[in-house]
């Protein structure tokens, strides 16, 4: 059985979408991706589902993919320039986005992201909430935008080796880790909530194993309660 997400409208089946919530937690913290900017990200999917198809959870995976590298480098590319994209700059252009949505002004649903980006490229900071009210020092404000060439030039460079960088966990991964723990319920770590359990393994996994072998290790860690069988 199929059904879809009420936030962005992927589908998938039943007992995957059991463990959505959980899994879509999990996927952006793998591309560190969380915090005030994943509610953003939520409704910008929702511009790539058409009213007659159904945007499918892989379809998310690739359109978040697509932009993490450019999110945790925190500049963008566009045509032959750089520009600063900090978390701020992506939260005021999706939520100038979905305005401009509701106002019908958009021809949707979203191909790429090339009207997103073009939307970043016009970023100020003074568009950004306020945070300190305390006035800053001249020199303050020009040690904090001055770069020397050797800067700018390495900022390029793990730009894009951000770029061509995996997630650490694949989302397929992810799904088949929440389904499992959903057929099983049993399944769990000591004093972590259930719907912490996949980001709190995926947190602790090493390079080169599962989430599944990376909860077993953690699972034969723990201390046996007295009187459970071995």
């Amino acid at each position: 059985m199929k059904t879809r997400c009420p936030a962005c409208g992927a589908t998938t089946s039943l007992d995957a979408l059991l463990g959505h919530s959980e899994a879509s937690r999990a996927f952006l913290a793998s591309l560190k991706l969380t915090g005030e900017l994943a509610a953003p990200l939520i409704k910008y999917l929702g511009l790539f589902r058409s009213e007659s198809r159904d945007l499918t959870f892989e379809r998310t995976a690739k359109i978040l993919d697509e932009l993490a590298a450019d999110i945790i480098a925190k500049q963008i590319k566009r045509g032959h320039h750089f520009h600063p994209a900090p978390t701020a700059a992506w939260i005021w252009a999706i939520n100038t986005i979905i305005e401009r949505r509701d106002q019908g002004k958009l021809q949707l649903p979203f191909k790429n992201h090339g009207y997103l980006y073009e939307v970043l490229t016009s970023y100020k900071p003074e568009y950004a909430p306020a945070q300190d009210a305390r006035p800053r020092t001249h020199a303050a404000v020009q040690a904090a935008i001055a770069k020397t060439d050797a800067q700018r030039a390495a900022d390029q460079a793990e730009h894009e080796r951000l770029k061509h960088e995996k997630p650490a966990v694949p989302f397929a991964e992810m799904m088949a880790f929440t389904q499992l723990n959903t057929k099983q319920p049993e399944r769990g770590l000591k004093n972590i909530p259930a719907e912490h359990l996949m980001a709190f393994v995926a947190q602790h996994k090493a390079p080169n194993e599962t989430l599944e072998q990376c909860y077993q290790r953690l699972k034969a860690l723990e201390p046996q309660e007295q009187g459970a069988t071995p």
